[in-house]
């Protein structure tokens, strides 16, 4: 809304959220700006208020869809995919920064095209499934050939092995072309003047604490039943992920029982840093970086990692703001706006899906996400 404010401030906009200004019933507003297309108005939801009222938005005809962060419908069975797909429009546009993440089956062509590269489950057989294979750490030098082939297809490579079919990979290179428009980051870095990105992975030394639970783990029972394939093999994943973010996660802390007075000594309370290694590197990271005069944005995949940062920074008395899932959506413009324009607060505590989407920080110069995503398009 700011930025039609800033950019169009005579287009008439609505927000179609719990966060809007409308107190009337939600089709009483479709309704509204259906009427009021005439002038050029633009109706603003999100994927889950679209969900909600996906009877009363699919029953008019608008004139453009957009959606922005359009990965969000990848997966061609979710629900939020198959409401947008029924919207009626002849306009349809996708804005996504990574718009092919897991699985080919992924593809958002067939929300702005229907049917441009055939049915599903033709694509699978086709595609998505010989690539797959072939990737296989036992797959055949029959099954690596062909994934190449059908990959080479798919990256618009002129030449592969083998007898591929000139003419089907140019018909299929311009079925998809014109209705995909590729920015990179190079073509407009002369424009916008932004400082190179450097980017370094730290590897950090865990604590004989950290060492000493991993390695129970590891020999554990439930460790047992996950490699002999009685249990989810996630479960393991993301029980020694915890405890290489800090063991407390998983133990509860040395005070579990509340035996110690933690105001004594405040190694045996929850989360101290003195049991994780990450948090003994980020404090010397925080520590740097605050003598220089820069400005921090902290990332976490959890809320209960993020609560044990929370109360770090608060230790060692820094400034920070904090927005992760339970912050109010019409307080979060806000928190980010505060945090671009008082130099005086120095870290920006936030989960990676809150922090990560449509969102501009660009009062920071320095972002720590200490604690990867399965899937790296979340971090990006």
């Amino acid at each position: 809304l700011k930025e039609f404010r800033t950019w169009f401030p005579l287009c008439r906009v609505a927000i179609l959220h719990i966060s809007g200004s409308f107190h009337g019933q939600s089709a009483q507003l479709i309704r509204k700006m259906v009427v009021s297309q005439s002038d050029g108005s633009v109706l603003l939801t999100s994927y889950g208020t679209f969900a909600k009222n996906r009877k009363h938005l699919i029953d008019k005809v608008w004139h453009y869809i957009i959606l922005d962060e359009g990965h969000k419908i990848r997966n061609p069975d979710a629900q939020i995919t198959l409401a947008v797909k029924e919207i009626r429009t002849p306009h349809r546009l996708i804005l996504s920064g990574s718009p092919l993440q897991n699985s080919l089956r992924e593809s958002l062509i067939d929300f702005v095209y229907p049917g441009r590269l055939g049915a599903l489950k033709s694509f699978m057989d086709k595609f998505s499934i010989p690539i797959t294979q072939g990737g296989y750490a036992n797959a055949t030098a029959v099954q690596v050939r062909t994934a190449y082939k059908c990959a080479c297809i798919l990256r618009y490579v002129k030449k592969c092995i083998g007898t591929l079919s000139r003419n089907f990979m140019v018909n299929f290179r311009d079925a998809i072309n014109p209705y995909l428009l590729r920015r990179l980051k190079k073509d407009v870095e002369m424009s916008i003047h932004l400082p190179t990105k450097t980017e370094q992975v730290l590897f950090c030394n865990i604590t004989p604490c950290q060492r000493k639970l991993y390695e129970e783990y590891l020999s554990s029972r439930e460790c047992d039943r996950i490699l002999s394939g009685k249990m989810d093999a996630f479960v393991g994943l993301i029980t020694l992920r915890k405890l290489c973010n800090h063991p407390d996660l998983v133990t509860g802390g040395p005070n579990k029982f509340n035996d110690y007075d933690v105001t004594a000594d405040e190694e045996m309370g929850f989360g101290a840093p003195c049991r994780s290694g990450k948090m003994q590197v980020l404090k010397a990271l925080l520590k740097l970086w605050k003598r220089q005069g820069q400005k921090v944005l902290l990332f976490s995949q959890s809320r209960q990692m993020l609560t044990i940062l929370e109360k770090f920074v608060i230790q060692e008395r820094y400034e920070y703001l904090r927005m992760d899932g339970t912050t109010v959506v019409r307080s979060r413009q806000l928190l980010v706006e505060e945090f671009n324009k008082n130099n005086k607060i120095f870290i920006f505590l936030l989960t990676t899906r809150v922090g990560g989407l449509g969102i501009n920080l660009t009062g920071a110069n320095r972002v720590v996400i200490f604690d990867p995503d399965w899937n790296p398009s979340t971090d990006m």
